[in-house]
Formats: structure tokens, sequence, C-alpha cells
């Protein structure tokens, strides 16, 4: 799906699928011809680009400073697939924490948790995506954090990451648009 051009899906919820590394390369990449410079050169020898076929990826982290080995290695392992964000919960950064965490051809976003250890959410969106932090949306009872991709010819797409702390009510949660 193009972001610039089509309208949201509504029957992509029903769409989302669970893959092992070794299904999701051979259901969404072609075989690779030759090795890419960087985890995302140019799109290079992927069968998708996060400009015009929008997708999503998660990872609980569980601490970005003791796992982005791991999850650089995870990004690399899908083949060099592009995805257009991906959201990362339980950063379990500060806001005095180092910005040691970037990926190529991605932009950073990050909602660290306020008080207290561990939590904490961020997203990854393509570079090429136009974005702006929506500030103004908020799930009550998570740590969120929403981006607006602002799109040239149709409406615009809000992508969002949340993490509920295991302490909070599942049946309190409730939009909240201040």
């Amino acid at each position: 799906m193009n972001p610039n051009e089509a309208h949201f899906d509504q029957s992509l919820k029903s769409q989302s699928n669970y893959y092992t590394i070794s299904d999701f390369n051979s259901s969404f990449n072609p075989p690779l011809k030759t090795k890419p410079n960087s985890s995302f050169d140019n799109n290079a020898n992927s069968g998708s680009n996060p400009y015009k076929n929008f997708s999503l990826f998660h990872w609980n982290a569980r601490s970005l400073n003791k796992n982005f080995e791991s999850f650089e290695l995870l990004l690399s392992s899908l083949q060099h697939f592009p995805f257009s964000a991906i959201g990362i919960t339980e950063t379990w950064l500060h806001h005095n924490s180092p910005d040691l965490f970037n990926i190529d051809n991605y932009k950073l976003f990050r909602s660290d948790r306020k008080n207290g250890r561990g939590g904490g959410v961020a997203l990854y969106m393509y570079k090429q995506l136009h974005v702006k932090i929506r500030t103004d949306i908020h799930i009550e009872g998570c740590e969120d954090l929403f981006v607006e991709i602002k799109n040239v010819k149709h409406k615009n797409q809000i992508v969002g990451v949340m993490y509920r702390p295991p302490g909070n009510i599942v049946n309190g949660f409730s939009l909240m648009n201040a």
C-alpha cells in the first residue's frame, strides 16, 4: 500500500501474522543477488520499498542498551527488508540516555518513561516518510507514542506504539484526545 496514494484498508487489521525468520524471508524477499553495503542500502535486493508498500514491525527490547546488537542482527536476518515503521517497546531509556541507537535510513522518535526504571517506547520511521509527532493522542494507562504520516493525495495516517506496564489494568484503557 502506498501511504501517499491509498486510503488505509480496514481489512488489514485481520492480516497480522507471526513468522519465523526463514518463513518471513521466503514469503517477502527474493533471493539476495549481491550483498548490500548497509542494513537498508537503497533497498537493494528487497522485494519491497517502505515508501510504496507500507509495513510495520514490532519488537519488545527489554533494554535497547543491552539488546541493540541483537535487534540489528534480527533486522539483518530478515534479508534487509525495509519496514516503513518499526515499533519498540520497553526501551528502558531515560531522557539523558545517549543517542546511540540509530539505524540507516530511519529516524528515531522516543517516549521515555518519566518516573522509575524500565518501560519506554520508540518508533523508527523510514526517513523518506514525512511525519510529525502527535502529542495530542494518548492512551490512558499505557506508555505510547504516535506519529502522523503526511500524505500528498489522500488522508494522513497515524501510526503508534504502546506499552501497558504489568501493573496497569487492561479495562482502564481509554482514548484521550487533548
